[in-house]
């Protein structure tokens, strides 16, 4: 708390003393905060705060992360309904948290008429209740899924898939089920299916795996568990492709070597591969290691960054802090420039292109740009 306050204190002794503020929240569970998803996301956030702020604000008002030391409000999942905004009296939260955080907390907050702006894919059921104050920067769930098995058949031409998940993860009956419609459609065969029992890859399951002979896999896994199952994987030497949704990072496979990060790809919202990164994207990766002293090794650190400038955009346009104004102006939006790329906001999501990433010998690239041709009903 102190160091929050020496902030604050740096901020206003550098600016007009006529400058107010304006509190965004995020929300996490504790323990998400840990992730390499999470942590960027924060910190591509606190570097459009600083930027925009440099600038002069927004309304002559700077903007400030709420919450604890690290601009976070640690909330615990609640099963029942509870009054979340009585907890955060931010009007404005941007989100990456915990998928079953998300669903838990955001009703409340939502009816509340607070306003949403998420990187996270799995809320599309959510978006779907609250089109006019949740907004997804990000493709959802059926998206992602419906790319990954387009790719699979059409660039891999695999067309024998055995789908692995974990039953608790939120999300993971939309992946699969999006992912199995998709990839029947296009006339491949789902040999199998089965649920990770405490994240192990068992004998049983090993043998349940090699019984039906796929020749891919498609795996849905949470971010803490992501790089030890694609180890055990291929510890038990099954080594054919996997495809994997977007919980799986490069930067968390390639530390484990070339005999695990070998023939993996993944579904993202981006990549920083050289090859495909415009001026805007440069620059953003110029500015975040000049900040952090390291280049991001996730599109999430953009993403926190684009949608902390969104709302500031979509502030100045309302020319007014009232939540129900804000996000009129940011359903208006159809040409938002953002380092992750142009964003129509009066589409919700407003993206369907999907990156799929390759890692072959412990080293990244970006396999294709994908725009599903079909996603089922």
């Amino acid at each position: 708390m102190l160091k929050k306050l020496m902030l604050l204190l740096t901020l206003f002794a550098v600016l007009p003393a006529y400058a107010k503020s304006i509190t965004i929240a995020m929300l996490n569970n504790g323990k998400a905060s840990q992730t390499i998803f999470a942590k960027e996301y924060r910190q591509g956030a606190q570097l459009a705060i600083a930027a925009i702020n440099k600038r002069g604000g927004v309304l002559k008002s700077i903007l400030v992360l709420g919450g604890n030391s690290e601009g976070l409000h640690v909330l615990k999942v609640h099963k029942a309904d509870k009054a979340a905004q009585n907890t955060i009296p931010e009007d404005f939260i941007i989100d990456l948290s915990s998928p079953s955080l998300l669903q838990a907390e955001a009703p409340a907050m939502l009816a509340a008429g607070k306003v949403i702006i998420t990187a996270n894919s799995s809320s599309a059921s959510l978006v779907a209740q609250y089109p006019n104050n949740l907004f997804l920067t990000s493709f959802n769930d059926k998206i992602q899924a419906a790319a990954a098995a387009q790719y699979i058949m059409s660039q891999m031409h695999l067309a024998r898939a055995f789908v692995l998940y974990e039953p608790d993860m939120a999300g993971a009956d939309s992946l699969q089920h999006n992912f199995t419609k998709t990839y029947q459609h296009l006339k491949g065969d789902v040999v199998g299916s089965a649920a990770l029992v405490q994240g192990k890859i068992t004998p049983k399951l090993q043998a349940a795996i090699s019984s039906v002979h796929p020749n891919v896999l498609y795996v849905i896994l949470q971010t803490s568990q992501a790089a030890k199952v694609i180890k055990q994987l291929r510890d038990s030497s099954i080594n054919m492709p996997i495809m994997a949704s977007s919980t799986v990072s490069a930067e968390q496979l390639i530390p484990l070597g070339k005999s695990v990060a070998d023939n993996i790809y993944y579904t993202t919202p981006g990549f920083f591969d050289a090859n495909f990164m415009d001026d805007n994207m440069l620059k953003f990766v110029a500015a975040y290691r000049k900040k952090y002293n390291v280049k991001p090794s996730t599109i999430y650190s953009a993403l926190g960054y684009d949608n902390v400038q969104l709302l500031a955009a979509a502030i100045k346009k309302a020319r007014t802090t009232k939540p129900a104004k804000v996000a009129e102006a940011i359903k208006a939006m159809k040409n938002f420039k953002g380092v992750t790329g142009d964003l129509d906001m009066s589409q919700n999501p407003p993206t369907n292109i999907v990156t799929v990433v390759k890692i072959l010998n412990a080293k990244a690239r970006t396999a294709a740009m994908v725009i599903p041709q079909y996603l089922p009903s």
